[in-house]
């Protein structure tokens, strides 16, 4: 982490394993990252100590990782996790315990991008299966899938430039 006014490094945050992509928890005070090894980890702003929250993992490479919007309907003040990896599937995390919650299988190659609806209720997954997919949290699913076909070689072109967590 580094100061913006003075370009002096503030904290450096380590692991044993490459880290792919990272954000912030909603209060500011952790950093939450997916990493190579498949594993998240949480780490204390303040000190730089790594919480080792989350006890299981991504069979392959973790990618992609976002937080919930807090204070929701669905969730209450509870934050959840989103992660999505090269084992083509969306885990669903309870932030506060690092506990998996559920795990949303449909992709045919890696996920590459997660997002959670602004209200929570739905979450977003993008992959190198050329599709976008949606997955009901809450409420009565639809009877099928919703899933947005990209034309070939349009998605990963994209995803190379945007977003940082789309790795080989």
């Amino acid at each position: 982490m580094w100061d913006t006014k003075t370009g002096n490094k503030l904290q450096e945050f380590s692991y044993k394993a490459p880290i792919t992509h990272a954000t912030f928890s909603p209060d500011g005070k952790q950093i939450l990252g997916a990493s190579l090894d498949g594993t998240l980890q949480l780490w204390d702003l303040g000190t730089g100590a790594n919480l080792a929250r989350f006890t299981e993992k991504h069979s392959g490479k973790a990618l992609a990782v976002v937080l919930s919007q807090p204070n929701s309907q669905l969730f209450g003040s509870e934050i959840k996790v989103l992660s999505g990896g090269t084992d083509r599937k969306i885990k669903l995390w309870d932030f506060r315990t690092g506990k998996l919650e559920r795990e949303f299988v449909g992709h045919e190659n890696t996920v590459t991008s997660v997002a959670f609806s602004p209200d929570n209720k739905m979450a977003l997954s993008e992959s190198r299966d050329h599709t976008i997919r949606l997955w009901w949290l809450a409420g009565k699913s639809p009877d099928e899938d919703i899933v947005l076909n990209l034309p070939e070689g349009e998605q990963s072109d994209q995803a190379s430039q945007s977003s940082p967590s789309t790795l080989p």
